[in-house]
């Protein structure tokens, strides 16, 4: 039985480092956007299962421009958080943004609005006899 239909919140995330010439930058001097984005969808799976509930956040798209002997200057990523807690999205997406900076990478937010909508709750007595 449905008990209630999950908030929705679309994000684009931008993580930006400084693109270099792979052979040249040595490892410790680099600021990988890439890195930091893989650390970031890390980060988004461990805050989210961190919390008792079923709230889901997924990382589904990936925009990496660049080449194979660069070092990642920027990467765009997709973030999707579902909750049937309005505040509990925005909590989620606080934690992660407030980790502004992962490695040596800086990350913005952008909410996609059109991809947005609220939880809907059903009443769990009504919607049995609406089915029949």
């Amino acid at each position: 039985m449905v008990d209630g239909i999950v908030g929705v919140q679309r994000w684009r995330v931008e993580a930006r480092g400084r693109a270099n010439h792979a052979g040249s930058t040595p490892m410790d001097r680099r600021q990988d956007a890439l890195l930091a984005a893989c650390r970031l969808v890390d980060a988004v799976n461990r805050v989210v299962t961190s919390r008792s509930g079923r709230q889901v956040g997924t990382v589904g798209a990936f925009l990496v421009p660049g080449a194979p002997d660069i070092v990642p200057g920027r990467v765009e990523l997709s973030l999707d958080i579902r909750d049937m807690d309005e505040d509990e999205i925005g909590a989620l997406v606080l934690e992660l943004e407030s980790g502004g900076r992962i490695g040596r990478a800086e990350f913005s937010f952008t909410r996609f609005h059109f991809h947005f909508h609220e939880p809907v709750e059903t009443h769990p007595r009504r919607a049995p006899r609406a089915v029949g």
